[in-house]
């Protein structure tokens, strides 16, 4: 894609003195190198609420059967202005691809959040803050990280591969003239979809051979949303094992026995955790190149996100 993509920010981690103690939680990571891909649409359910800066601390507290928000000290229960805040955050957001979110905040963070009983007991570690509870109601398929996640390599790979697919499908699928232009977009997905989600491969190439449907808003919207539902679980290292093998049966017939052999060995280093996945993609990758196998070389697995990113060097 040629523009940035417009992806939403919790406003703290962008360095904006916003926390409740004044303060800010910068990520390097987010408004440098990830800054090259994305367009920030910055936000902080809090201030919107009218909570200022500095303020009150604010817990979330499990109460018979409801999940209230209520001040450190003081203990006033705040949870309807978090919520009208919350909703003022989503009315006022354009359209975005994903969204990534401040951990372990009571608004902002996403299976971080330590929920307490009214006797102050921690009753898990591992709640929605509220403005994600209301993000997740209102765009159940949007991509959403918090920013200690992308630590990780694989799930930052994973959430930035998301990104890119949500945009391009946002614009790819609904824009469809005709069902043409919709079965070239799944061709280009079809490895990506292989590696993720087989079922859902086949069962969207079944959908794009109708040819036939009358109603193809309608098509084109059932698509998108299974297109966008597989690609909800993180691929890992089988998986990716079992796509390249796939893509080596491609060029067999091309390349010599001792290349053959020299792929396997990576393959197998790669799957044993010797070596990074960047390895024996980039090697499948250039025969592919060399051997100009065109309906290989053009699907999004091989050539979604910039390769300068190195993700795959440190997977």
């Amino acid at each position: 894609m040629n523009s940035k993509i417009k992806v939403g920010v919790s406003s703290c981690l962008l360095g904006n003195n916003v926390r409740f103690n004044g303060a800010n939680a910068h990520k390097k990571l987010i408004t440098r190198e990830l800054a090259d891909l994305f367009d920030y649409h910055s936000v902080c359910p809090e201030l919107a609420a009218g909570f200022g800066v500095p303020r009150e601390p604010i817990y979330l507290e499990s109460a018979t059967g409801k999940v209230r928000v209520i001040t450190t000290d003081t203990k006033l229960d705040v949870t309807d202005d978090l919520n009208k805040g919350c909703q003022k955050v989503l009315n006022s957001l354009p359209s975005l691809s994903g969204f990534i979110l401040k951990k372990s905040s009571p608004s902002c963070g996403q299976k971080t959040v330590k929920l307490y009983s009214e006797k102050k007991g921690i009753i898990h570690t591992k709640a929605d803050g509220k403005f994600v509870e209301a993000l997740k109601q209102k765009y159940p398929l949007m991509p959403i990280e918090d920013e200690g996640r992308l630590n990780d390599p694989y799930l930052k790979e994973h959430f930035i591969k998301r990104v890119f697919l949500t945009a391009e499908a946002k614009v790819k699928v609904l824009d469809a003239k005709n069902i043409k232009e919709l079965q070239a977009f799944h061709t280009r997905h079809k490895i990506m979809l292989r590696l993720h989600h087989p079922i859902n491969q086949k069962v969207l190439g079944r959908l794009v051979a109708d040819n036939v449907r009358e109603d193809f808003d309608r098509l084109k919207e059932e698509y998108l949303e299974m297109f966008l539902q597989s690609f909800q679980n993180v691929a890992l290292r089988g998986n990716h094992h079992t796509v390249l093998q796939c893509l080596l049966r491609e060029i067999n017939k091309l390349i010599s026995g001792e290349e053959r052999a020299d792929l396997q060995d990576k393959l197998k280093y790669f799957y044993d955790g010797i070596l990074p996945l960047a390895v024996p993609f980039e090697m499948v990758r250039h025969y592919l190149t060399r051997y100009k196998i065109d309906f290989i070389t053009q699907q999004s697995y091989l050539n979604l996100y910039p390769h300068s990113l190195g993700l795959m060097s440190r997977m």
